[in-house]
C-alpha cells in the first residue's frame, strides 16, 4: 500500500502530461483546420470568376461558337459576380452613411481647419455614431456570415 501512495504524483504528472498534450494536439488541429478552410474561402470567389472566364473564353476559341453559347458563358461570369455582390452592397450600406458624412466631414474640415461649425458637424455625427453603431453589429455580422457562408467558410 505505501509503495502505491509513493507512485500517485508520479502517476498524476503523467496523467496530467497526458491530457496536456491531448489537449494541444486537439488545439493545433483545430487551427490546422481553421487555416485551411479560411486559404479556401479567400481563394473561392477569385478562383469560380477565373473559371467562369476561362471557360468562356475556351468556347470564343471554337471556330462555330454561336452566339447565344457566348452570350450563356458571359452570363456565367456576371451571375457568380453578382451572388456575391449583394453582399457586398449590403454590407457597403450598413457601414456607409453615417461613415461617408463623416469622411465628408473631415474632408471639409482639412480644406478649411478654422471653421469651427464643422467642428460641431464632426460632434454630431460621432455622437450619432456612437448612438446607432450598437445596432449595426448584428446587421455587419449576418452580412459577413452570409458573405463568409457564399466562399465556402464554415463555422467548426
Amino acid at each position: 500500500m505505501n509503495e502505491l501512495v509513493v507512485h500517485i504524483p508520479e502517476i498524476a504528472i503523467g496523467v496530467t502530461g497526458s491530457l496536456i498534450a491531448g489537449y494541444l494536439t486537439a488545439v493545433f488541429q483545430f487551427r490546422k483546420r481553421y487555416k485551411q478552410q479560411y486559404e479556401t474561402a479567400l481563394a473561392l470567389f477569385y478562383l469560380e470568376i477565373g473559371k467562369a472566364i476561362d471557360e468562356a473564353n475556351d468556347e470564343l476559341a471554337v471556330v462555330n461558337s454561336n452566339n447565344r453559347t457566348i452570350k450563356s458563358n458571359a452570363r456565367a461570369v456576371v451571375a457568380i459576380r453578382n451572388s456575391f455582390r449583394g453582399s457586398f452592397y449590403n454590407l457597403a450600406a450598413i457601414l456607409n452613411s453615417e461613415l461617408d458624412r463623416l469622411e465628408e466631414e473631415i474632408v471639409r474640415l482639412e480644406e478649411n481647419p478654422d471653421d469651427l461649425e464643422q467642428y460641431e458637424k464632426i460632434r454630431e455625427t460621432l455622437t450619432v455614431l456612437k448612438k446607432t453603431w450598437p445596432g449595426k453589429k448584428p446587421l455587419i455580422e449576418t452580412e459577413l456570415r452570409s458573405l463568409l457562408a457564399k466562399l465556402g467558410f464554415r463555422e467548426i
